[in-house]
């Protein structure tokens, strides 16, 4: 417990103290048979993977946890080329994630009401499926490059979350008592998890300005079971992104990059309806990095943060401005002097959003604002000089050089 006095954490809390130590061991074996070329080829495997999972708690109670699994492991991929600038690749692959010393202790942790939260020691690995796909297009000539991937997951025995709301008076629970209004929160092994993710990205060069154009955008879908009250639910979530970079190298003394990012995230849960949620963030920046001939530098860095849909008070947007000049001087311009302001705007914010399963938290935290930093940088670099032909034909030896 917090000590007010002594300003520090020197109480001891049996109730949310103990003592757990946790170790696994996997064996792994398998075969695999490949075939093809260069440009086609396939492949097709299996593990067998033996797991041993020993866990220990000395207190507040006494228990031990030995448990041993085997698993199949199957795997696979393949590489196709279509034509001479477009390929595809196909992977699948099976694993097993073990569960956490957190997920596994039966000791509620540090409270934050009215939210609580303990272990489970009888959960199961989650056996995982897992299948990727990716398309490339590439165009030397022009410089243009275009991957589209996907990637689709399937769990068995999926570390979910059985929730249970005190609606009237306080009760035990798992050991626990659960106050009216409070949440307690344990991991369960459920089926149904999946989950669908893609992404596409397109760039090329815009020549006329010396610049790299990149589009991205992609789509993600999850469906996440649970336990509220006994009652079994799914949580669906949708997100949707979208963005773009215009970056440029000029020359040594002229840099600039401009972006925009957007995500829009919806969610719904088929018990109840007051934890969907939906809300739209993006992200545009823009970085401007200047050098002259004899050592004078300018760096800008500006960027804006938007929320819309978190809540009456999370609808936000702020603006971050950072700002450096310099100057290089010395032999090869090794030293530098630089001022840099952070925040010079002072509004940074750190604005967070956390969906699970059962609850929605927006959170905001204490950050560093505007600030200075004089910086003083002295390059100390080491030269080696190539082997350079004598009169006689022959190499000389490596010279090395310190400057």
């Amino acid at each position: 417990l917090y000590d007010t006095v002594a300003a520090k954490y020197s109480e001891f809390d049996a109730l949310r103290s103990n003592r757990f130590t946790n170790s696994s061991m996997a064996q792994n074996g398998g075969l695999t048979f490949r075939r093809g070329t260069k440009d086609n080829a396939y492949a097709l495997g299996v593990n067998y993977q033996h797991t041993v999972l020993n866990s220990t708690q000395t207190f507040p109670r006494p228990f031990t946890i030995d448990q041993s699994f085997n698993n199949v492991l199957p795997n696979a991929w393949l590489r196709y080329k279509l034509s001479p600038r477009s390929n595809v690749r196909l992977v699948y692959r099976a694993s097993v994630e073990l569960p956490s010393i957190t997920q596994l202790s039966e000791v509620q942790g540090i409270p934050n009401h009215p939210f609580l939260r303990i272990g489970n020691s009888a959960l199961q690995p989650q056996y995982n499926h897992v299948l990727s796909s990716r398309y490339t297009y590439t165009n030397t000539a022009t410089g243009m490059l275009f991957m589209a991937n996907v990637f689709a997951q399937k769990a068995n025995n999926y570390i979910g979350d059985d929730t249970f709301v005190a609606d009237s008076f306080t009760v035990v629970r798992y050991g626990q008592k659960v106050g009216r209004g409070e949440e307690l929160t344990r991991p369960v092994n459920l089926d149904g998890f999946a989950s669908l993710r893609s992404f596409v990205t397109l760039a090329m060069p815009i020549n006329v300005i010396k610049t790299n154009l990149n589009l991205n955008g992609g789509a993600s879908f999850f469906r996440s079971p649970g336990l509220l009250n006994d009652t079994l639910y799914e949580s669906r979530s949708k997100v949707y992104s979208l963005g773009t970079v215009l970056s440029s190298n000029i020359s040594e003394y002229v840099d600039f990059t401009v972006s925009y990012s957007a995500n829009y995230n919806l969610v719904k849960n088929s018990v109840d309806r007051r934890r969907n949620d939906n809300y739209f963030r993006h992200v545009t920046r823009a970085q401007l990095n200047l050098l002259s001939k004899n050592g004078w530098l300018f760096q800008n860095d500006l960027n804006n943060q938007w929320f819309k849909g978190i809540s009456d008070s999370f609808n936000e947007s702020y603006w971050l401005l950072n700002v450096g000049v310099g100057k290089k001087f010395g032999k090869d311009q090794k030293g530098e002097l630089r001022l840099n302001v952070f925040d010079l705007l002072n509004q940074n914010q750190d604005i967070e959003r956390t969906i699970s399963d059962v609850y929605i938290e927006d959170s905001r935290s204490e950050v560093l604002q505007r600030f200075f930093m004089l910086t003083f940088t002295y390059n100390l670099r080491n030269f080696g000089k190539g082997t350079e032909p004598d009169e006689k034909g022959k190499n000389r030896k490596w010279r090395k050089t310190v400057r």
